[in-house]
């Protein structure tokens, strides 16, 4: 079995990196299974690591554009991929191409302006990339509000061709004084799992 993926440390203004890099985010709306319904890969997709395919820090934006309807999850050529919310409206073609940097795009969650968003963990081995998010959402009384949509952005090495995997585990918290996020009580942990192929 390979050893899990390196840490890569960031700051991003309003949302937060903490701990190691695990994977959270979507193609059409799937439905959500708790974490523990999760099979481990399969030893044969276990044997080659592929952390190294993991390029840079993922990141996690805040989108105004209503994404409704598009797919969950895209993965574009880096060199031609368009804008974040334009690569989920328009998304050209289904399948990557090998041999060449991609990006991958996975929508996360709406938000509203108080909630906090941040990405925990990312690796990848075998042919899966795995994602931990961690979601605070404010309980109380909404005054001034505006919802967005969030999107998760990781960029990938060159792959070979195949079938790959995205699983995004968000872990959802609460919160009901508005400044004091941290004071945040779990309420539920869920996981979507996507998947992609990459072309010869």
């Amino acid at each position: 079995m390979s050893s899990p993926g390196p840490v890569f440390p960031s700051r991003a203004v309003g949302l937060c990196l903490v701990g190691w890099l695990n994977l959270e985010g979507c193609t059409q709306p799937v439905k959500a299974v708790p974490e523990e319904a999760i099979p481990p890969a399969p030893a044969e997709r276990r044997k080659t690591d592929m952390t190294a395919q993991l390029v840079g820090t993922p990141g996690i934006h805040r989108l105004l554009d209503s994404l409704k309807g598009a797919p969950g999850l895209v993965v574009l050529e880096a060199s031609r991929a368009p804008g974040l919310a334009e690569s989920f409206l328009s998304p050209g073609p289904t399948d990557a191409p090998a041999g060449r940097p991609l990006v991958l795009r996975v929508q996360l969650t709406t938000v509203n302006t108080p909630d906090t968003l941040s990405l925990v963990a990312a690796r990848a081995a075998g042919t899966r990339f795995e994602f931990e998010v961690e979601h605070r959402v404010f309980e109380g009384v909404l005054g001034a509000n505006v919802q967005e949509q969030a999107v998760l952005e990781a960029r990938l090495a060159p792959l070979p061709p195949g079938r790959y995997e995205v699983i995004v585990r968000r872990r959802e918290l609460g919160f009901s004084r508005l400044e004091h996020p941290e004071e945040a009580q779990p309420r539920t942990t869920t996981a979507q799992t996507w998947a992609f192929t990459v072309k010869p």
